[in-house]
C-alpha cells in the first residue's frame, strides 16, 4: 500500500467523534496529544459533532487545520464516525477514535496503519471481548441465571433474538460466538468500509447501539478479513477512561475464556448460590444481634435516655447490607 496514495500525499486520516452536549476539555487534550505525541505517519483530522444541543463548535487557533463536520446526534459515536469517513476528501486508511481516547505511545498511528495492512486483516482495534460461544451465552438467558445476576427474566432471550434478526436482514454471518472489537477504537482501510457499506448510523436506545458495535466486526469477518486487537493485552497504544481493568485481571480474564464452558457455568452457579448462602447467614445474625441490643436492661440506660451497650460494636459483614429488609431487596434485584 503506497503512502502516498490519496489526498495530497497524505494516506491516513483520524477521525474523533464528539458529543456537544459535554464540554470541549476532552476533545481538545486529545487533538492537543495528536501533535505532541509523534504519530509515525503523516495524517489528516477530521472532528466529527453529534449536536446533542444547537451550537457549533469552535477550534482554538491552534488547531486550525483540523477539518469539522456537524450532524444530527444518532448512533453515538458510531454514528459519527460513519458520517466521518464519508465526507470531504477519500483516504486509504482512517482510524477512528472517541474524543475521550488517551493516546500512551509514539508512533501510534503507524503501529494501527501497519496492523491493518497485514495479510488478511480488516478491522483493527484496541479490545477485543471473551469468545463467548452464542450456545453458551444462551445460558444467560435461562430464567434462574437471569434471576441471580439480578436482570429481567425475558431481556436476555428477546435482545439476542434482536441481533439475530438484524443480522440476518443485513446478511452478517454472526459466527459461532460474541467476541468482537470494542468500538472504543478502531482502524480500517477504505476499501473495507466500502465493501461493508461502512457502519450502522441508525441506533437511538443502548441496545442497539451495542448491536451496531458487534455487527462492524462481524460484518467485516463475513467479508473475509480477519478482526484483530493490536497488542497482546488491551489498551497499549491508545487508552480510554472505561478501561479500568488492572494487568493481572485481564491475564485472569484470558486464562478464563480458556477452561470450558460447562465448568464455568457449573462454577458460577456455585458461586452464586454460595452468595445467596452467605447473605442469608448475615442477615440472621443482624437480626439476632438486634434482638440483643433492643432487650437491654434498664441500667444499661444513661441520663440521656439513649440504649448504652454492654459490648463492642457488631463486625461489618461482607456483602451483608444495613437491614433484613434491604439484604431482601438485594437478593430479589
Amino acid at each position: 500500500m503506497s503512502k502516498t496514495d490519496m489526498s495530497g500525499g497524505l494516506e491516513t486520516c483520524l477521525v474523533v467523534s464528539h458529543y456537544n452536549a459535554w464540554p470541549t476539555d476532552q476533545l481538545l487534550a486529545l487533538l492537543d496529544q495528536t501533535k505532541e505525541i509523534p504519530a509515525g505517519v503523516p495524517f489528516r483530522t477530521r472532528v466529527v459533532v453529534n449536536q446533542a444541543v444547537d451550537k457549533r463548535l469552535e477550534l482554538p487557533p491552534r488547531h486550525s487545520d483540523v477539518e469539522v463536520f456537524h450532524r444530527p446526534n444518532t448512533g453515538y459515536n458510531i454514528g459519527a464516525w460513519e458520517y466521518g469517513w464519508r465526507q470531504g476528501e477519500p483516504f486509504s486508511f482512517y482510524l477512528f477514535l472517541q474524543e475521550e481516547c488517551i493516546i500512551l505511545k509514539d508512533d501510534w498511528m503507524k503501529a494501527y496503519l501497519d496492523a491493518a495492512s497485514e495479510t488478511g486483516v480488516g478491522l483493527v482495534g484496541e479490545s477485543m471481548t471473551p469468545p463467548i460461544s452464542w450456545k453458551a451465552g444462551r445460558l444467560e438467558t435461562m430464567p434462574i441465571c437471569r434471576f441471580l445476576l439480578g436482570r429481567p427474566v425475558d431481556s436476555g432471550a428477546t435482545r439476542k433474538t434482536r441481533f439475530f434478526q438484524l443480522a440476518q436482514s443485513l446478511g452478517v454471518d454472526p459466527g459461532e460466538d460474541g467476541a468482537h472489537l470494542q468500538s472504543l477504537i478502531l482502524g480500517t482501510r477504505r476499501e473495507v468500509l466500502t465493501k461493508i457499506d461502512g457502519f450502522l448510523d441508525w441506533p437511538v436506545e443502548y441496545f442497539d447501539a451495542v448491536c451496531a458495535e458487534v455487527m462492524i466486526s462481524k460484518a467485516v469477518e463475513t467479508a473475509g478479513w480477519k478482526v484483530r486487537q493490536l497488542g497482546w493485552m488491551p489498551f497499549s497504544v491508545v487508552s480510554h477512561p472505561q478501561w479500568k481493568q488492572h494487568p493481572l485481571m485481564a491475564l485472569v480474564g484470558k486464562v478464563a475464556w480458556r477452561i470450558p464452558v460447562d465448568i464455568r457455568f457449573a462454577s458460577y452457579l456455585v458461586v452464586c448460590a454460595l452468595r445467596a448462602r452467605t447473605l442469608r447467614a448475615g442477615t440472621k445474625l443482624l437480626d439476632l444481634w438486634s434482638a440483643r441490643t433492643t432487650s437491654v436492661s434498664p441500667r444499661l440506660v444513661d441520663s440521656r435516655g439513649d440504649a448504652g451497650r454492654s459490648g463492642p460494636t457488631p463486625p461489618r459483614i461482607a456483602g451483608v447490607k444495613e437491614s433484613p429488609v434491604q439484604n431482601e431487596i438485594a437478593l430479589g434485584s
